[in-house]
């Protein structure tokens, strides 16, 4: 004759499973040390030609709400989006652009970047010689620009792979 439960619980308790996600846990550990290595690997690939650019990176682990956490890895370096995202494709002008459309009092707006994928179209005043080869001022709503170089992205199944033969050898260590 089988015994069979009408029911089964199990009492997990909240703070000792909330503690591996805190600073000092296994799980912010693992994130830490994977942070690190993107940073490291990232600093290897990022574009230089001063650089600025690759001294600019910084890493930040933090816990992220309830059993999660999550490491950030920012280039600080002003100009590092348009380098990572490039600077070729449709212009785009900002909220201050579009309501002052496109021609501020105060001249042309600097609020303009270069984007994919978005719908709200600008136009960008090029300036004459000797500023560019354009004989006299110039509306473009293109630019062919520097093409993207997403190093951060590039970078992070690199370091993945290195961080998992990482982990794999310590756990071979504990047999």
């Amino acid at each position: 004759m089988a015994i069979t439960p009408g029911s089964v619980r199990i009492t997990i308790d909240d703070g000792q499973l909330a503690r591996f996600f805190l600073p000092g846990g296994d799980v912010f550990k693992q994130t830490r040390d994977m942070g690190a290595t993107h940073y490291r690997h990232a600093r290897i690939w990022a574009p230089r030609r001063t650089g600025n650019l690759r001294d600019s990176h910084d890493v930040s682990v933090q816990p992220n709400r309830a059993y999660r956490c999550q490491y950030t890895l920012t280039a600080r370096a002003f100009y590092a989006d348009y380098v990572h995202n490039g600077t070729t494709g449709p212009i785009h002008a900002d909220k201050y652009s579009i309501r002052n459309k496109f021609f501020p009092r105060k001249g042309f707006p600097h609020h303009l970047w270069v984007s994919r994928g978005r719908s709200t179209y600008g136009l960008m005043k090029v300036r004459p010689a000797p500023h560019s080869w354009y004989p006299v001022p110039w509306l473009r709503a293109t630019v062919d620009g520097q093409m993207a170089q997403p190093w951060i992205e590039l970078t992070f199944p690199i370091a993945f792979r290195e961080w998992r033969a990482a982990q794999a050898k310590w756990a071979r260590s504990l047999r």
